[in-house]
């Protein structure tokens, strides 16, 4: 049995990952290894300092460079830039009532992708979500049936074509060759999801440093996808701001001390800082960091609820709500969600990977990788 190699980066606002992994003949997956390094000139997904995006990218490409490997690589798409549209495709079948080829299959999917995007936007993906013969709906593999007409309801994700090339560029000249994009959200929500889980309908929501991504699951296919430009740095930035300390400061305060939704407290709890200016820590009441901490969670909230709202599928997916993600460690954010979305089955979840590095990279922050 041989193993076929493959390199996947996910470049976040953060960091950057690149995990080499390794497929068997059955398309087991298992992680060989899996880098991680600090990730510079991205903001909210994009990249905003190429220089700077190349030499962190240039590190990725060290990491591997001693292994032989192809550096073909499968990158993740991130931003608010990324739209998700459903299309649909008709194709007549002749002579009548013959059976529906592959080919026929191809054709029908192609119409469905021919919706003229504005001139400074791309497809980076296109994937049938159902197709109907005469129609009857509710068809997943149509080859081998008879028919007059095919249609197919397609998924398609567009991306600002300045943001996919300046991602192109920074992986190009950092060493590495770009076979395939692949927008972050819904590779989250792969990640993440069963096929009964994906057959019952649910949102899948990635909570990043810079962006959350929302994916949207209904019968077995991908209904919906949105990148939203709010992530856990947005957090930290509050904090800094309205209690007059560092980033780092911030940073640090969310990480051991925060959580999403205020609940229970008792009056005096408090938390020891240090300010800007001030020359020893001082004790803040815990009450006032996690309001300013829920504050912009809810907003997140608000905004993914939105979206799934958009999609018309608000209170009609059983699989619930499965948060994903780096922020989704925060205590308190299944919580929040929940009620923000009356919806009482919310979860917090992380890939399970296999493989010598399965273990590291089954973390919430590395659904998407």
């Amino acid at each position: 049995m041989s193993n076929a190699t493959e390199l996947v980066l996910d470049l976040g606002t953060s960091k950057a990952s690149l995990v080499v992994a390794e497929l068997d003949d059955h398309g087991d997956v298992a992680i060989r290894d899996l880098f991680v390094v600090p990730m510079r000139g991205m903001q909210r997904g994009v990249i905003v300092d190429l220089d700077e995006a190349v030499q962190s990218l240039k590190e990725c490409e060290r990491l591997v460079a001693s292994q032989g490997i192809k550096r073909e690589v499968t990158v993740s798409v991130n931003g608010a830039h990324l739209e998700g549209m459903n299309a649909q495709g008709f194709q007549p079948i002749f002579p009548p009532n013959r059976a529906i080829h592959r080919e026929d299959v191809l054709h029908v999917v192609n119409h469905s992708r021919q919706v003229t995007p504005t001139p400074d936007r791309e497809q980076i993906l296109a994937l049938p979500r159902e197709f109907r013969i005469d129609g009857q709906r509710g068809i997943m593999r149509p080859v081998g049936m008879s028919g007059n007409r095919l249609e197919v309801l397609t998924h398609l994700v567009t991306g600002h074509i300045a943001h996919l090339y300046n991602v192109e560029r920074a992986v190009d000249a950092a060493g590495f060759k770009v076979r395939q994009m692949v927008p972050a959200p819904f590779a989250s929500g792969m990640a993440m999801l069963s096929e009964e889980e994906r057959g019952a309908g649910c949102v899948v929501v990635d909570l990043g440093a810079g962006t959350t991504g929302v994916s949207i699951f209904s019968q077995g296919c991908v209904a919906g996808t949105a990148c939203i430009p709010l992530g856990g740095q947005n957090v930290s930035g509050d904090v800094s701001k309205l209690l007059k300390m560092t980033l780092e400061e911030a940073d640090r305060l969310k990480m051991e001390h925060g959580r999403a939704i205020l609940g229970t407290l008792k009056e005096d709890s408090t938390v020891e800082v240090r300010q800007i200016g001030q020359s020893s820590p001082r004790h803040l009441q815990r009450r006032v960091l996690y309001e300013i901490i829920e504050a912009r969670m809810r907003e997140i909230a608000l905004r993914v609820r939105d979206q799934v709202e958009r999609s018309g599928m608000l209170g009609t997916l059983p699989g619930g709500l499965v948060i994903t993600g780096g922020g989704s460690a925060m205590p308190g954010v299944a919580q929040l969600f929940a009620k923000v979305l009356r919806e009482p089955n919310v979860r917090v979840a992380a890939p399970r990977m296999s493989g010598k590095a399965g273990l590291r990279a089954s973390q919430p922050e590395f659904a998407s990788v």
